[in-house]
């Protein structure tokens, strides 16, 4: 009972935004920013709610105007760790502070096997060839004109 419980706990948390954080890295590939890491991960995890890809990791449901702020301070917070593990470095081109896995980064990546993990970077995939070419502010613009104001 408590392992069904624990289970429960890790969904919506920083420890599960940490390996979605990696796996983003991993495909992304350049050094990027919360605010986009943000971004893409809410449109890879709502992609076919968002007409960006083929799957809603989550299941179907209406967007919620406050899930982008909602994802990026959890983003936020996973980073943090990130770096304090090691995984990921912070550099501060511009004067925007932006994010790249390490080498111990990119092996924890190349571990995560599961079919959750594998879709996952399926529909990163997709959504960064959709969103090729846009401008972090396009996208973030694009995910608010989806949301359905008022739904939590």
């Amino acid at each position: 009972m408590v392992s069904i419980m624990h289970k429960a706990r890790i969904l919506d948390t920083e420890y599960e935004a940490m390996l979605r954080i990696l796996l983003l890295m991993k495909a992304i590939g350049t050094p990027v920013s919360i605010d986009y890491l943000a971004a893409i991960d809410t449109l890879s995890v709502n992609a076919a709610t968002l007409n960006v890809g083929r799957y809603d990791m989550n299941g179907t449901h209406r967007f919620a105007s406050t899930e982008l702020p909602t994802r990026t301070r959890l983003i936020s917070r996973g980073i943090r760790q990130l770096v304090l593990k090691d995984l990921v470095t912070i550099t501060v081109p511009k004067h925007v502070s932006c994010y790249t896995l390490t080498r111990l980064g990119r092996n924890a990546a190349n571990e995560f096997h599961t079919a959750y993990a594998k879709r996952l970077y399926e529909s990163i995939q997709d959504v960064l060839h959709t969103i090729s070419g846009r401008s972090e502010a396009e996208i973030i613009s694009y995910i608010l004109s989806t949301s359905t104001k008022g739904e939590e």
